[in-house]
This record gives C-alpha cells, sequence and structure tokens, in this order.
C-alpha cells in the first residue's frame, strides 16, 4: 500500500514534475511490506525532473529502491544478504547461506522469510542462533546408547551359556518386564551415565524341550553425551532413560554349540533442552551362537538387525512468532560382534584372553521436518563404528562364593562423520553442514562382580563401566536364580 502522487494536463498545468527530497516508508495496519513488492509513488503526464534522495533501510535486510522512467517513480523492496548481518558462528553462518541461496524461491519459504527479513540485525542473529538442531545430535546418541546396550545384554547372555550343560528346558525370567515397563509409563527417571537394570532372574523348568530354554527379560537404561558442538548457548551434555524389553528362544545343537534367537524393544526419551527434544525406539531381531571346545577355546558370533525409530521435536521462534518443529526417521540398525577367548587355571579359578571385533551402523533417510517456517530437510546419512575389543576374563569358585570380572581395551577404527546436511524443508541449492561431536578413537571399559548361594538358589551382583569414552555407559545388575 502506497500514496501515489498523479500529475497530470488539464490545461493549466503541463503535468511536468520537479522533485527532490526524501520519500519516507512508514508502517500500515494491516499491510507488511515483503521483498520484491513495488509500489508506484509517482505518476506525470508530461516529464520528471530532479531525483530523491535514496531511501534509508527498513530494517537490516529490506531497503527501498526508486527507480525512474520519464513519466513514473517506482519503488522496490529489495533484500540485502544475510551473510552480512550475521555474527561468525557455524550457527548463524549456515542459516545466512540457506537463506540467501533460497532467496529466489521466496514463495516457497515467504513465511520464514516475511518474518525474518523484517527484524533487526540483533533480531535476525537470536532467531538464527536458536534455530540450531541440536536435537538431531542428541537422536543418534540415543541410537547409539540403544543398541551398544542390545548388543551387551547378549554377549553377557553368550558369557552365561556353557554347552556342555543341558538346557534343561528352562525359562529364564531376567528382571521384571512388566515392572519395566509400566514404570517406565508412570515413573520415568533421568540420569547422567548409561546404566541398565536386570535385576531379578527366575527359571522355570519342563517348558520346553529338553534341549531347547527361553528368556523374557526387561531393564533400564540411562546416559549422557556431548550436546551439539558450535552452538550458543554451549550445548553441555544431553541425558537420556527409557527402558527394554527383550525375549529369545535358545537350541542345543551339540554339546559344544548353542543356536539363539531373541528380539529386542528399546524406547529411550531425551530430556527437553533448549525447547528440543529428542526421543528413539529399537525394534531388533538378533540371532546369536556359542561353540566352546573341551579344550577351553570358545568362539561365540551376534548378528543384529532391526529399526532405529526416532522421533525429534524443536521449539523455536522467529522474532516473536513460535513454530514447532517435528521430524520422524526409520534408520535401518545393523550390528555384529565376533568374539574368541581362551580359559585356563585350576578348578577353582579361570584366567584368560578374549579378544572380539564388532561392528554397527545406523543409516538415517532423508527426512522432512514438519510446522511451516524453518523447518529443515535432513539428507541421508550413515551412523558407523567399528570396534576392536581386546581384554581378558576371570571367573573364580571357591565353594558357594564365585567372583567374575573383565578388562577391555576398545580401539574405534571408523572415523565418525564430522557433520550431517540439511536445507529447508522446501530449499534448493546445496545443503550446510552442522557439526556433531568428535568421537572417542581409544577408551576401556571394565566390569566385574560376584556370585554366592547353594545349588537351588545364587544370587549376584555386577557392574561395568568405560572410562574416558564421549558416550558414557554404565551397567549395574543384580540377579537371583532358583533352580527347581
Amino acid at each position: 500500500m502506497s500514496d501515489k502522487i498523479a500529475l497530470v494536463r488539464n490545461g493549466t498545468t503541463d503535468g511536468l514534475a520537479s522533485i527532490g527530497g526524501s520519500v519516507l516508508f512508514n508502517p500500515v495496519a494491516g499491510s507488511t511490506i515483503r521483498y520484491n513488492d513495488s509500489y508506484t509513488i509517482l505518476t506525470a503526464a508530461g516529464e520528471i525532473r530532479g531525483r530523491f534522495a535514496q531511501p534509508g533501510a527498513l530494517s537490516a535486510i529490506l531497503r527501498p529502491v526508486l527507480s525512474y522512467t520519464a513519466n513514473s517513480v517506482t519503488a522496490r523492496i529489495d533484500a540485502g544478504s544475510y551473510a552480512n548481518v550475521v555474527a561468525q558462528t557455524p550457527i548463524q553462518t549456515a542459516y545466512a547461506q540457506l537463506l540467501d541461496q533460497n532467496r529466489g524461491n521466496y514463495s516457497a519459504l515467504s513465511e520464514a522469510y516475511g518474518i525474518l527479513d523484517l527484524q533487526s540485525q540483533a533480531g535476525i542473529q537470536a532467531s538464527l542462533e536458536g534455530l540450531a538442531p541440536r536435537s538431531e545430535t542428541t537422536k543418534r546418541a540415543i541410537g547409539t546408547a540403544a543398541m551398544d546396550n542390545v548388543a551387551r545384554f547378549y554377549r553377557e547372555r553368550l558369557a552365561a551359556i556353557d554347552p556342555a550343560q543341558p538346557l534343561g528346558g528352562t525359562l529364564a525370567v531376567m528382571g521384571r518386564p512388566n515392572d519395566v515397563v509400566v514404570g517406565a509409563v508412570m515413573a520415568p527417571t533421568m540420569g547422567v551415565a548409561a546404566q541398565t537394570d536386570s535385576s531379578v532372574t527366575s527359571i522355570r523348568e519342563g517348558v520346553l524341550p529338553d534341549d531347547a530354554s527361553a528368556f523374557l527379560a526387561g531393564g533400564y537404561i540411562r546416559g549422557s553425551s556431548p550436546g551439539m558442538p558450535g552452538t550458543n548457548p554451549a550445548g553441555g551434555r544431553d541425558e537420556f532413560d527409557g527402558f527394554y524389553i527383550a525375549g529369545g528362544v535358545e537350541k542345543a545343537l551339540s554339546d559344544t554349540a548353542v543356536l539363539g534367537f531373541g528380539l529386542s524393544y528399546s524406547d529411550v526419551d531425551g530430556q527437553q533442552r533448549f525447547g528440543q527434544q529428542a526421543r528413539g525406539e529399537l525394534i531388533q531381531g538378533t540371532l546369536y551362537g556359542k561353540v566352546q571346545a573341551p579344550m577351553g577355546v570358545t568362539v561365540d558370533a551376534q548378528f543384529g538387525a532391526g529399526v532405529y525409530q526416532a522421533r525429534t521435536s524443536r521449539n523455536v521462534s522467529l522474532g516473536a512468532t513460535p513454530f514447532t518443529l517435528r521430524a520422524r526417521d526409520n534408520a535401518l540398525a545393523l550390528s555384529a560382534e565376533v568374539g574368541a577367548g581362551y580359559l585356563f587355571g585350576t578348578d577353582q579359578l579361570h584366567i584368560g584372553p578374549r579378544i572380539a571385533v564388532r561392528a554397527s551402523q545406523l543409516g538415517f533417510t532423508p527426512t522432512v521436518e514438519t510446522g511451516g517456517g524453518p523447518a529443515l530437510r535432513y539428507d541421508a546419512d550413515n551412523y558407523t563404528s567399528l570396534q576392536g575389543r581386546a581384554g581378558a576374563v576371570l571367573d573364580g569358585a571357591f565353594g558357594g562364593f564365585r567372583p567374575f570380572a573383565s578388562a577391555y581395551y576398545v580401539r574405534e577404527f571408523e572415523d565418525r562423520a564430522a557433520f550431517f546436511t540439511a536445507n529447508f524443508a522446501n530449499g534448493i541449492g546445496p545443503s550446510v553442514a552442522f557439526a556433531l561431536p568428535t568421537r572417542d578413537d581409544e577408551w576401556g571399559e571394565i566390569g566385574g562382580g560376584f556370585a554366592f548361594g547353594s545349588d537351588k538358589v545364587e544370587f549376584s551382583v555386577a557392574a561395568d563401566t568405560t572410562i574416558e569414552r564421549d558416550i558414557r555407559n554404565q551397567s549395574y545388575r543384580g540377579t537371583v536364580k532358583v533352580r527347581f
């Protein structure tokens, strides 16, 4: 909307316009100035002589530009570069690139431009910094922790299997799966270091053939990981917690080999920070087995495949306008571990080395946020890991008292991606990079505990922890085994 001066020939005047001075732009209720708007502010039937002074900027981005013909003056709203307005932070420069390259795609992103283009420099900087997609970092950490927990569960399950002992048609219940689910829904807890709880084990015999057994398990997961780097305020650590349930069957193939298959479900929620949150659900099937030679040599393996469904929510603002941006991704989750060991010693104490190789991958797909405005489209990427593990295990038996322990040096061979890429949901041009936390290449893992009891009942407590790792993992377990 604009005022227009029209000079005509009417017999008294010749329609000549002699101009100078300033052109003023003021807000009008019910109307919003937008990029590329055009206003004809003067027409003259005769001719136009002179020029107006160049108008001042309307905001940090928008400025009017006057153009002249022989008979008219037009004001068009032009836009400057966001790169010249933002502070040189990783988040602001990434969004500035997206905003500048998408200017020709204005109609698809008019909701975001319509707000940001009218902001002051300080307002633009604050809005763009607040758009940092922190939840993308959290969702990757949750997926890593959930997959690590499942691998640890089956690793410990394999360690407890002795192929030389009959499976006895038993059903083992580890933890309280029902209580886990109810507790997670009714009273979830938050923590700083990742941990799982599979506290109670009961055995039911005679429900399966003598060469087969089954198990049900449940527990809690807690964890934390570094927040997104390059953000302001700094990210700190992202905390998350949740639960898992698992069930499976095992069958003796011979006196030296056992094969099993299990299904697991993990549900982990991240703590809401800076208005953003991530949640992950991992559904995975795992095939696992163990061969143990009479001389003490053991070979074990596990192979898992499933779906990691990640959900993110970002509550952000452009100026005073809030947006809730949500995304969901179904990432293919793959993992495998192969290990070998040898136990030697006396009848009371066994100790020996164990080595293993573990590989895992989360295959994230292209994902588009809903919610309009500054919603992003995340590109596909793979989150991979390849670990070498070398350590020692110890197992003793002194009457009714049985200590056990393990210690590992872990080496990560796969370089983690330093960033993920994204564009606006309806954007054009190349995607921009957002940084991910660095990953430790080396760390340690130690664990231990003891068991005591009689032929009918055995109690055990155990704990394990990582040492100097970015995504912290700890677990504490107590177990009761009842033999009928």
